[in-house]
């Protein structure tokens, strides 16, 4: 009998690290410009906390979330785990019970 084990990805509450780069040009210099605690649809996690950087060469701003998550309301574990469920042969209805 063999054993299969699925990896889903993991989801952070908060970031550890600054972003590296500007998503919008190359700059690498941020000031923090705010915070957020973001609501999300996951088996685990509720809340994640959201920081918002402006970038000190374009002045633009943007979001850096946390790892497994995205702008998104679902984080991708919730993606990963309902696209199984789905190829398992779970109807939509089923999958969203779980």
């Amino acid at each position: 009998m063999s054993i299969v084990v699925l990896k889903l990805p993991n989801v952070k509450r908060k970031t550890e690290t600054r972003p590296k780069k500007c998503p919008y040009c190359v700059g690498n210099t941020f000031q923090r410009w705010g915070q957020v605690n973001k609501p999300v649809k996951d088996v685990r996690v509720r809340n994640v906390k959201v920081y918002r950087y402006r970038c000190c060469r374009c002045k633009r701003t943007f979001r850096h979330y946390p790892e497994g998550n995205t702008s998104a309301d679902q984080t991708e574990r919730l993606r990963v785990l309902a696209v199984l469920l789905w190829t398992l042969g779970l109807s939509h209805r089923a999958s969203s019970l779980i």
